[in-house]
């Protein structure tokens, strides 16, 4: 076997959690300097429904990689600030379609201005070829990860 050499440190904090909390953390505080009373985690709900509207919470829950409860108090906080509404089907009652409310709508310009400003200053540094072999690295790691 080959000797790779590992950035323990990276590893570390890549593991822990920390890479994806700082980049949380600096969108956080970005919401919050543009007057957006969200979280990164309705941000990713949100940009799922921005997408196509009317997703089941199951489809929201493999989209955005989170577990069934999870999603479900999520839902309900976003439903509470009217960010979300829940339809109930009619032919399956177990079924909860999640659509966007009013606010959510009229928000979405600027939540989406401040997600690429906030990643644009998290990535600053990487050109477009770094980025795009980043991209795939994780990809791979992600993917192997699963198996």
């Amino acid at each position: 076997m080959e000797h790779v050499k590992y950035d323990m440190r990276l590893i570390y904090a890549i593991m822990s959690g920390r890479v994806s909390g700082a980049i949380n953390n600096r969108l956080r505080r970005n919401f919050k300097l543009y007057d957006l009373d969200i979280t990164p985690e309705e941000w990713m709900v949100l940009n799922c429904l921005w997408k196509e509207d009317k997703k089941s919470q199951q489809q929201l829950c493999q989209e955005v990689l989170r577990e069934k409860p999870y999603m479900s108090r999520l839902i309900d906080r976003m439903v509470d600030r009217k960010l979300v509404v829940r339809l109930i089907s009619f032919k399956d009652k177990r079924i909860n379609r999640v659509c966007l409310a009013q606010k959510g709508r009229e928000i979405e310009e600027k939540v989406h201005f401040v997600a690429n400003k906030t990643l644009k200053e998290v990535l600053r540094g990487l050109s477009q070829e770094e980025l795009d072999v980043c991209q795939e690295s994780l990809r791979i790691v992600f993917n192997n990860s699963k198996s």
